[in-house]
């Protein structure tokens, strides 16, 4: 994956930490500031991903290393929000909404309210 500049990321406002310390970017360059020691608590994928020695050569935006995923973005949004913001959420089979990996319709609905 060629580097990328900051003008060349959508930063998602709402999962954007300006003091955060890494970028994720997920698929269609959508691009998460957040904070690598709470992704790290909160998740054991995040965790093993980051006790991985990086390459000496890692790319960093702002002076953030840049982790790059195969992720939809609006997936990792949901994933962040409920890691760093606590939202809740559930999934509403829906005849209107995009299929999931399991065949069923999924709908993700915020239940934070």
């Amino acid at each position: 994956i060629p580097p990328l500049t900051s003008a060349e990321l959508k930063r998602d406002e709402e999962v954007w930490f300006p003091s955060g310390n890494i970028i994720l970017v997920a698929s269609d360059q959508v691009a998460f500031r957040v904070y690598q020691g709470i992704l790290s608590r909160r998740s054991e994928v995040f965790r093993g991903l980051f006790e991985l020695p990086p390459p000496p050569d890692t790319e960093k935006i702002d002076g953030c290393p840049v982790v790059h995923l195969p992720d939809d973005p609006l997936d990792l949004k949901y994933l962040l929000l409920v890691i760093f913001c606590r939202k809740k959420y559930v999934m509403i089979v829906s005849s209107m909404a995009v299929p999931s990996l399991t065949g069923h319709a999924a709908t993700p609905i915020d239940r934070t309210s």
